[in-house]
């Protein structure tokens, strides 16, 4: 992101990032979605889901430029946006 959008930046503490705990609110005494986000975020993390997601959001790798979308006011009047 912060190769497109120089001016923001990203701080990795050194000499590793540190881990950050997250909770998902769960409604009362539901096991049964608290047992499906527990294997959800375990199959995300053994099929590298969260490490393509940490390198593209963190690392900023894998970041392009895009072309805008083709639009009747830039491409037919020319009017700019």
């Amino acid at each position: 992101y912060t190769l497109l959008h120089p001016e923001y930046s990203v701080a990795v503490p050194k000499p590793r990032p540190f881990k950050v705990p997250l909770g998902y609110v769960i409604a009362g005494r539901d096991a049964p979605m608290a047992a499906m986000v527990n294997t959800w975020i375990e199959l995300k993390r053994k099929d590298g889901t969260l490490d393509e997601l940490f390198a593209h959001w963190i690392l900023g790798q894998d970041a392009a430029s895009r072309r805008p979308r083709w639009s009747v006011m830039r491409n037919v009047l020319h009017w700019s946006t």
